[in-house]
């Protein structure tokens, strides 16, 4: 399944109290580079491991080493356990 695939998150399943300012504006945003760059044929793998290496540097910046890999072992072992926070690919 692609990334793009039917199963999204919407507004309405998030509480937007949590969340940053403009987040949803700034995930449509995510979104549409996704897009766009799957229709030239860039995979999935290609796009996780994208993402993945923009994301880290800045969350360490903003919350520290100390806070990403507590929250990498704690997503870890819940991927492990078979319960994903989130399992709907977005």
């Amino acid at each position: 399944m692609s990334c793009l695939g039917s199963q999204t998150t919407t507004q309405e399943d998030i509480d937007a109290s949590a969340l940053p300012p403009r987040f949803f504006e700034a995930r449509r945003h995510i979104r549409r580079g996704i897009g766009q760059a799957a229709t030239t044929g860039i995979g999935d793998a290609t796009l996780a491991a994208v993402l993945f290496s923009e994301a880290l540097p800045r969350l360490v910046d903003l919350y520290g080493p100390a806070w990403v890999a507590t929250m990498l072992a704690r997503l870890s072992g819940e991927i492990a356990a078979g319960h994903a926070p989130n399992s709907r690919r977005q």
